[in-house]
């Protein structure tokens, strides 16, 4: 029993090391490439830190623990969105767009699914600063080449925008209970619990029609030209809303015209926080997104001073599962003798900046696997020998 592990969490081993940190350095220069720093937040900070924000909803995901040495609570993140959003706000001038990423170990108290880990290695990039839709278009294309450039090419893109639920909602008057108990409805796509949940609530009849017709609002873009028509009557908000997706839509088609589309207009996933365009991608055989993202303005309102953002992230590790890509090839393992000769060490010097994985050989012991050639002394001068 000494050596179980709690479900969820895993060891990873070699080969699976080698993939995954191949694919951490790819991602990584990636990121830089399009002008992002990269920044390590703690693995555990003060909870009223880590939790305020967009960190509200990850109470129930998060591990806590007494600090000895203040006296406080410390949390352990159950993702690094909040604490980026904290070192933006505390560390930059967010009067002009600070572009920041982050790659690390996350723990979870629940897991989101019985297949997926609750020890993440996430990885996600943050623009704060006004930057309006694009900066959205920007966040999105660096979610799609990251996902390009680990192999998974195969998914679908989904785009939403939670304006239009705020803007539906307040339209009609829902109160904060409502709008809870309608999110919830809209995230199952229960369809026969909306009209009984419409049912006593008091609202002129168009904005019923409004609430009722947003469930069936998902499908290819024509789902865009068809909400513009259904909600011509609604707020300014809702309308705004809806221009805003239609524009970004068209941002990224001209970037990306093979990118394969999907709308979901109910689609409200984090909508408390969440102000604007949410996206994600999906592959087959995957029930929950493989990678997300979307608009929260404001998040650094708690900590002082609140900004604009937009960002994306995803687990690396799931990330690396799905890749398409070849294998690292595997470096070759030669074994050496341990004698204190300065020819030899040269020539192993020589052979580990060439490539090759150098072992001393140990008194006594067996040879270690994988080993393709050794070192031998032949002619007085250090050889590779099959």
């Amino acid at each position: 029993m000494q050596w179980l592990l709690p479900a969820g969490i895993e060891d990873t081993l070699p080969p699976g090391v080698r993939r995954l940190e191949s694919a951490r350095a790819l991602v990584l220069r990636l990121f830089d490439s399009w002008g992002f720093d990269h920044v390590i937040p703690p693995l555990a900070e003060f909870q009223d830190s880590l939790l305020t924000g967009v960190g509200g909803d990850l109470a129930d995901q998060t591990f806590r623990l007494m600090d000895p040495q203040s006296g406080k609570m410390l949390g352990i993140r159950a993702d690094m969105t909040p604490q980026s959003a904290r070192i933006a706000a505390r560390h930059f001038d967010l009067s002009r767009p600070v572009r920041l990423c982050y790659l690390g170990s996350t723990l979870q108290a629940r897991p989101v699914s019985f297949h997926r880990s609750r020890n993440p290695l996430q990885v996600g990039a943050e623009l704060f600063g006004k930057s309006g839709s694009a900066g959205d278009v920007e966040i999105v294309r660096l979610m799609v080449a990251t996902l390009q450039s680990l192999g998974v090419t195969d998914f679908v893109l989904a785009l939403g925008h939670v304006g239009i639920f705020h803007a539906l909602a307040e339209m009609a008057g829902l109160t904060v209970d409502q709008q809870t108990l309608y999110f919830d409805i809209l995230q199952r796509k229960a369809l026969t619990e909306i009209d009984a949940f419409l049912a006593p609530i008091s609202m002129p009849p168009e904005h019923r029609t409004a609430l009722r017709n947003l469930v069936d609002q998902h499908g290819t873009e024509d789902v865009l030209a068809q909400a513009q028509s259904l909600y011509a009557t609604a707020n300014d908000a809702a309308k705004l809303a809806l221009e805003e997706l239609v524009d970004i839509t068209t941002e990224l088609k001209a970037h990306l015209p093979d990118l394969s589309l999907y709308f979901d207009l109910a689609e409200t996933r984090g909508y408390q926080y969440h102000t604007g365009l949410v996206f994600a991608a999906y592959v087959g055989g995957e029930g929950l997104a493989i990678a997300s993202g979307g608009r929260y303005d404001g998040v650094a309102k708690v900590f002082g001073t609140g900004t604009a953002a937009t960002g994306f992230s995803a687990d690396l590790k799931n990330l690396v599962e799905l890749s398409v890509s070849p294998e690292p090839e595997d470096l070759p393992l030669v074994l050496a003798p341990g004698h204190a000769d300065q020819q030899l060490t040269e020539k192993i010097a020589a052979l580990r900046s060439e490539g090759y994985r150098v072992a001393y050989e140990l008194p006594q012991a067996e040879e270690p696997l994988g080993v393709v050639a050794r070192l031998v002394l032949v002619d007085k001068v250090w050889q590779l020998q099959s």
